[in-house]
């Protein structure tokens, strides 16, 4: 899978999700990953993986206030997988 990054530009919508952007947008592939294996107790690790989309590094920032409601569904997404 290739991980892609589309460029904003000035007047592009950064807080609303619901307004795609012009196609011609720049592009710029961040990287491939690759899975090579699946892990031995591939179940019971499945119920243990969560992500957290504003789990962030300093100097990234979002404006897309959707992620705030994304993690606090994935988090309760994991603690029913938990229960």
């Amino acid at each position: 899978m290739k991980l892609l990054l589309q460029m904003a530009e000035k007047g592009d919508a950064l807080d609303d999700p619901s307004v795609a952007w012009p196609e011609q947008r720049r592009l710029i592939e961040l990287g491939t990953l690759t899975i090579n294996a699946v892990a031995g107790d591939s179940p019971a690790a499945e119920q243990r993986l969560s992500f957290f989309p504003d789990d962030l590094p300093d100097g990234i920032e979002v404006q897309d206030p959707m992620l705030k409601d994304r993690t606090k569904s994935y988090a309760e997404s994991l603690k029913r997988r938990q229960q």
